[in-house]
């Protein structure tokens, strides 16, 4: 699954040194290789998606949500005969998306606009793909543009883990398929008030819900954001939540190769 580039080749190298400089030699190393493997096996005939039971927000708006095989989920909002995305999932599983999506007798030229959370490839990966093939708007927070254009999930951070983010972020990009649009929006970093101890920095619509973009705190990866409609109780919070009794032995164990 490595190209065979001298690119790659380099940060394979510098990847597994600071692996071994800074955690126990070799079992991050082995941990992205297992990672890459599970995605990419994971496509095409071998592609499941668990499913979350449609939920009709009100007269207009249906909601589904999926989690992908490597544990990342999409959700999917259904108004005025087009779709708002939140969150994408691994590039490697575009085309399954897409069959996904027809399954459900929805047509994936329907997605109009993707919300991201955040630039992780597990939750931006597709977004380029739909944006080149159907012409999708795709929103991000701007501190996400360091880590676009450096390739690095620890862009603007220091530690002693900042170099092995920065590989980590390379190589999952290229072995995941990872695809950014040529052009992204991003939210306008207003200072719109507060939710609880959460800044508000933008807000959207998707067809008469309104949700505010909240501002996190850090943490994971920066520009992170929440995603809040407040008269439904909806609340998007990608990683940052997770019901560990919803998964599966297979879901577990994925997501011990994230950590």
């Amino acid at each position: 699954i490595v190209d065979s580039s001298q690119e790659m080749s380099a940060d394979l190298v510098k990847f597994y040194e600071e692996a071994g400089n800074f955690l126990e030699a070799g079992d991050v190393f082995e941990k992205i290789m297992t990672l890459a493997s599970k995605s990419r096996s994971r496509t095409g005939r071998h592609f499941t998606a668990v499913e979350m039971p449609p939920v009709r927000i009100n007269e207009k708006v249906i909601l589904y949500g999926f989690r992908l095989p490597t544990s990342e989920n999409i959700y999917l909002f259904h108004h005025d005969e087009e779709i708002t995305m939140i969150d994408a999932g691994y590039g490697v599983y575009y085309e399954d998306i897409k069959k996904l999506l027809r399954e459900k007798s929805l047509d994936p030229a329907m997605v109009k606009r993707i919300f991201l959370t955040h630039p992780d490839a597990d939750h931006a990966g597709t977004s380029g793909y739909f944006a080149a093939e159907f012409g999708t708007e795709v929103f991000l927070h701007q501190g996400s543009k360091g880590v676009i254009e450096n390739k690095n999930r620890a862009y603007g951070l220091t530690g002693r883990l900042a170099n092995l983010n920065m590989y980590y972020t390379r190589l999952i990009n290229q072995f995941t398929g990872n695809r950014f649009p040529e052009k992204i929006e991003y939210f306008q970093l207003s200072d719109s008030g507060h939710e609880g101890a959460f800044r508000t920095i933008d807000v959207f619509m998707i067809c008469n819900l309104e949700f505010l973009v909240l501002e996190s705190h850090g943490g994971h990866i920066p520009g992170h954001v929440f995603f809040l409609n407040k008269e439904y109780g909806l609340i998007f919070t990608s990683d940052f939540l997770i019901n560990v009794r919803s998964l599966s032995p297979e879901d577990r164990d994925v997501l011990g190769v994230y950590r």
